[in-house]
């Protein structure tokens, strides 16, 4: 039995055709059947396909940006690519060939998808995706100032209430004692009386439903004498 190899080079598209001969050493000869096989490409592949939030929390101020690699068994190089935004399983069509999306785009609690494909100069890879990102809920934040407060009894302790919440959610706002302070519009305020003297630790809260964010007041009320008792020093 006699083996034998034979390297030949070729490109995509080509089509090789081969037999083979031989002979023995009394000059028979003989030959195969003519084998003939086409070489084709090998698809590529769109690879590790991750969303990157520019906020580390995922929260609704991120800009998003779609990440993938190329892969391909021929070595060839990306020739093009194709990419889409899906936003709770709905492809967003306005957003086709984007890998970045600013956070006008996004809302809590939604889940965004990246999707991608890649083409090599002669054949396009299956559509692959990444793992889901979830939007959360971004924390209402309180801007309350002041962190101590002195008055005199039968005085007002008047705190101006403020807060910001970036996905725009209805705030609500409270404090560890709703039987002293009482909330007009923006301020809660406590109207002190003549047996109030004391220092008091209030604790304003802002909910959005999901998160909460705080803010500590020390208050000190001076006692106040009244001379005449009239209820009024």
């Amino acid at each position: 039995a006699v083996s034998v190899n034979k390297t030949i080079t070729s490109a995509i598209g080509n089509t090789i055709g081969y037999k083979f001969y031989a002979n023995d050493s009394v000059n028979n000869f003989n030959e195969t059947d003519t084998w003939v096989f086409s070489v084709t490409n090998t698809n590529p592949l769109a690879l590790n396909l991750t969303i990157n939030s520019s906020d580390e929390l995922n929260r609704t101020n991120a800009t998003l940006r779609g990440i993938f690699y190329f892969s391909d068994a021929d070595n060839d190089m990306l020739s093009n690519n194709e990419t889409k935004w899906y936003n709770n399983s709905e492809e967003v069509l306005e957003l086709i060939n984007y890998t970045t999306i600013t956070a006008n785009y996004t809302k809590k609690n939604q889940n965004w998808t990246f999707s991608a494909r890649v083409f090599d100069g002669f054949n396009w890879s299956e559509w692959a995706n990444s793992p889901n990102i979830t939007i959360r809920n971004a924390a209402p934040e309180i801007n309350i100032t002041i962190s101590d407060l002195t008055i005199n009894e039968t005085q007002k302790a008047n705190i101006t209430i403020n807060a910001s919440d970036i996905d725009n959610d209805a705030l609500t706002f409270r404090t560890n004692d709703s039987s002293k302070f009482i909330l007009n519009d923006i301020y809660f305020i406590w109207a002190t009386n003549l047996n109030d003297a004391g220092s008091y630790v209030i604790n304003i809260t802002v909910n959005d439903s999901e998160n909460i964010d705080s803010r500590i007041i020390n208050i000190n009320v001076f006692d106040a004498r009244d001379l005449d008792n009239d209820g009024n020093p």
